[in-house]
């Protein structure tokens, strides 16, 4: 008699990895990576704004208050995935959306709720800090960095990340064929007439699911 985790790993001794075949991303839901997955560019890419707002130089509202409030002009919108040309000036904000690029010269975002508006003079009531509501550029990870690790199941979440790092398709190990073989004179199938002292077999079902 051996114990239950010597008969797993004679059982583990003996098996062999399948060969590894390279399949398109989007079919690889459920399939197991084989090899690690590095990030080729930085997390996120470029600096972004974390927040719908606008964006300016912290310098222009260090002294914004409720009792003096400090208005800039708005010279226009920056939308998400837009390659904008504009910059921020002294004395000026433009409107940014959510993952937006910071354009030259700013350095903070407010979010929008934070301000009022009308027309094109946007009201500040409290200063900003550099760097407030900005994602920068590779702060959640750096180019070279490991995103999956070999040997993951790739599941809903390892599929992103698989995406973030740009594999259109990527190398799994090819799955086992798995045969089984259920036993019983009293067993019968679903859809057959039952016999006296028969059952219906259940248990191959929920074994193959």
């Amino acid at each position: 008699m051996i114990t239950y985790q010597e008969a797993l790993k004679r059982i583990a001794d003996a098996c062999e990895l399948l060969p590894v075949e390279e399949i398109p991303l989007r079919q690889s839901h459920r399939e197991t990576l084989a090899e690690d997955v590095f990030l080729l560019e930085d997390l996120p890419l470029f600096d972004n704004s974390a927040m719908d707002g606008y964006v300016l130089r912290a310098s222009d509202i260090r002294h914004a208050s409720e009792k003096k409030p400090v208005i800039l002009v708005c010279q226009g919108v920056i939308g998400a995935g837009e390659a904008s040309q504009l910059s921020v000036g002294a004395g000026t904000c433009l409107k940014i959306m959510t993952g937006a690029l910071i354009p030259p010269d700013g350095d903070s975002v407010v979010p929008v709720e934070k301000t009022s508006s009308e027309g094109d003079r946007v009201v500040f009531t409290e200063p900003s800090q550099p760097g407030a509501c900005i994602r920068w550029r590779g702060e959640e990870m750096k180019a070279g960095e490991r995103l999956v690790e070999k040997g993951t199941p790739i599941d809903p979440v390892a599929w992103g990340l698989l995406a973030t790092a740009n594999k259109a398709s990527v190398p799994v190990y090819q799955k086992p064929k798995v045969a089984l073989l259920v036993t019983g004179d009293e067993l019968v199938e679903p859809g057959e007439p039952m016999k006296p002292g028969s059952i219906r077999n259940s248990n191959g079902f929920s074994m193959l699911g």
